[in-house]
């Protein structure tokens, strides 16, 4: 079954090439960093940071020098929250813009998917890990001026809150209503990142139609073989939850090795210091174990799923109280408050993420598993992996126990 597949594909990338002839040819034109939002092909970063925003008006990532205790960490959060006399708001970002990430280095552009994804109307800065910065502002009543002059020589997060605030202040009271889109000028060097995408290394954007006839044709000759060469349907091959739509086992398999891998790049980046790692590289190893593991549940996938999540926001949040996940939907953010629900005609009284405490949205918000084969909510799985991707604790040992992996 497996060469069936593997030859599908072939046939389906040989098919591309030779229905669209000169693909492969055009593969040498070069491509700079997107020109606009909708041109951005990864937004898990910025979605990341828009939500750190609308807790905190500051975003500061772990790559950058002077990493501010928590006593720095509020003072800059009051600062931030007090400028312009609390009239407009101020957002404040301080990250690693090398010219492979999503915008191609450009913080000005990352500044307008941050508003684009989070809505948020007010003004916006951002100050690179090379020394760069912009500004951005959106329904602002003045236009923030700040040059990169202003910025001091160390890059200490807390130092450069505490100089660029009152310049901002005196800025011109002139109403914008979007700051123009400009290029901004590439970084001198290029700087590591958590956040690694292949635009730098794009070679054949052009061969984009070959790729596309290519795909489809893979996945005919997919579903062709699966209806000829399936034995029997499996009622365990089908999952849902806000992220993607149901699909087969391979897809939710597809997904936990990304996660995985972003997973992998971040904790590769961050300092061995870092409060979260210890955190993170557990999780790693729990949901390797599982993605290595063949013949399990679709269940198991989801659990490896949830563990990766759960090991990157601890090194975005390492601050942060390690709690059990969300109950209702476990690839959320960590459970922070309880809640009554009624789901399914009972009375549920739950731990949940802000998110999923408003009850109007429990059902929209919740993940949902083909468990056989009816689609029920997470916490109703009788599966011990379901459970395991629950309850958060020792997740490397949970999982050793349910393979039989001798400690």
């Amino acid at each position: 079954m497996r060469s069936l597949r593997l030859l599908a594909l072939t046939l389906g990338a040989l098919s591309g090439s030779v229905l669209l002839p000169g693909a492969t040819a055009l593969a040498g034109s070069s491509v700079e960093g997107p020109r606009d939002v909708a041109e951005i092909d990864d937004l898990t970063r910025v979605v990341r940071v828009a939500e750190e925003l609308a807790r905190n008006p500051v975003h500061v990532s772990h790559l950058f020098p002077g990493q501010p205790d928590e006593e720095a960490r509020s003072a800059m959060e009051a600062e931030v929250s007090g400028a312009f006399g609390g009239d407009v708001p101020l957002f404040v970002v301080m990250y690693a813009a090398p010219p492979t990430d999503e915008t191609g280095g450009q913080p000005t552009l990352f500044l307008h998917a941050l508003h684009e994804v989070s809505g948020a109307d007010g003004v916006y800065v951002a100050v690179t890990t090379d020394g760069r910065s912009a500004t951005a502002a959106f329904d602002s009543p003045l236009t923030p001026v700040l040059e990169e002059s202003d910025l001091p020589d160390d890059l200490r997060p807390a130092d450069i809150v505490s100089g660029i605030v009152p310049v901002l202040e005196e800025s011109p009271r002139a109403h914008v209503e979007a700051t123009p889109l400009t290029r901004d000028a590439g970084p001198d060097v290029e700087q590591r990142t958590h956040h690694i995408t292949s635009r730098g290394d794009q070679a054949w954007p052009l061969a984009a139609p070959g790729l596309l006839v290519g795909t489809l044709i893979a996945l005919l000759c997919l579903r062709w073989s699966d209806r000829r060469f399936s034995p029997a349907p499996d009622v365990d091959t089908g999952v849902w939850f806000p992220a993607a739509s149901r699909g087969p086992r391979g897809r939710v398999r597809s997904r936990l090795a990304r996660e995985l891998r972003a997973l992998r790049r971040e904790f590769e980046a961050t300092p061995p210091g870092h409060r979260g790692l210890p955190r993170a590289r557990e999780a790693y190893d729990a949901a390797g174990l599982i993605a290595s593991s063949p013949g399990l549940p679709v269940t198991a996938l989801v659990c490896g799923m949830v563990l990766a999540r759960h090991g990157r926001r601890a090194l975005v949040h390492p601050h942060a109280e390690e709690s059990a996940p969300c109950r209702n939907n476990p690839l959320h953010a960590p459970a922070t408050e309880r809640r009554d629900f009624h789901l399914g005609g009972v009375r549920r009284r739950w731990r949940v993420c802000a998110e999923c405490a408003d009850t109007s949205a429990i059902h929209r918000q919740g993940m949902y598993l083909r468990h056989e084969g009816r689609r029920v909510h997470v916490s109703d799985v009788d599966d011990p992996w379901a459970e395991a991707a629950l309850s958060g604790r020792e997740p490397f040992a949970q999982v050793r126990t349910l393979l039989g992996v001798p400690s």
